[in-house]
């Protein structure tokens, strides 16, 4: 499975991989075929919280997001012994940790609009956040009702009236990815003071930005990694400055759905 090995081996290179699953192309088989999805749904813990979802759609979002996370832990714990011995717990804030293994693996995810993300880490830090933010996430043409959020300067760039109103769009994607990302880092989501988690100059269309921000303190500088996977959905990922990755190097790699269930059948 190529997914596999390029995670494993990001993971030994530079400690570090984002991995992306989407599901809108199998959202029919999994609607109209009831095997299917409960084939799925028996790789899991019982205890998953996919059926608890309302809709259709939040439900296959749960789902992947649970397949994604086994299947990303199995790869970063890296024997095959304790492959089918893995436990979560919830940290201080309710985040999803692994319990009872070395390497010490740390992860964080996050969902979009069936799709979901995950950034593994071995061996270098404690907590780390990603967040995946959509142009769709805000379609009006008002920013400063986001005072409470958006550093007076955002606001400013939002404004601009060079950017058209798809770059706006882009524009706070971006920027929200990034401060839901710290959110994530810390567990404590809102409660974080948003208007401190501020990067200047972010481009709303370039690929890739890297960059580096003191948050509240000069000890929690923090490196940003945001990066368009799509047109229309933005991942940020973050982590303390001055870690083992290589930003440059750090690999979002996209996973097939079916790739992750078949991985997953064959380790049962």
């Amino acid at each position: 499975m190529v997914g596999k090995t390029e995670v494993i081996d990001q993971l030994y290179e530079n400690h570090a991989v984002v991995v992306t699953v989407q599901a809108q192309k199998y959202i029919n088989k999994l609607q109209n075929d009831t095997f299917f999805f409960e084939e799925c749904l028996r790789l899991l813990p019982l205890n998953n919280a996919v059926l608890k979802k309302r809709y259709f759609e939040d439900q296959v979002t749960t789902l992947i997001n649970r397949l994604l996370q086994l299947w990303g832990s199995r790869c970063a714990v890296g024997n095959d012994d304790l492959r089918n011995k893995i436990k979560f717990s919830k940290g201080q804030y309710g985040k999803p940790v692994l319990t009872d293994h070395h390497p010490q693996v740390t992860f964080s995810m996050t969902n979009g609009k069936l799709i979901t993300s995950m950034f593994i880490t071995r061996d270098i830090f404690q907590d780390v956040g990603i967040d995946i933010a959509s142009v769709d996430d805000h379609t009006g043409d008002r920013f400063d009702i986001f005072h409470d959020i958006l550093a007076p300067k955002e606001i400013n760039s939002l404004q601009n009236p060079q950017f058209s109103a798809v770059e706006k769009r882009k524009l706070f994607a971006r920027i929200w990815s990034i401060k839901e990302s710290y959110t994530k880092f810390t567990g404590q989501g809102l409660n974080c003071d948003l208007q401190k988690i501020f990067l200047p100059d972010i481009s709303p269309t370039e690929t890739v930005i890297i960059r580096t921000s003191t948050v509240g303190t000069e000890s929690n500088k923090m490196t940003f990694v945001s990066r368009w996977i799509d047109f229309g959905n933005v991942l940020t990922v973050c982590y303390p400055f001055g870690s083992t990755i290589n930003s440059h190097a750090l690999s979002f790699i996209s996973v097939d759905l079916l790739d992750v269930i078949h991985d997953l059948q064959q380790s049962e």
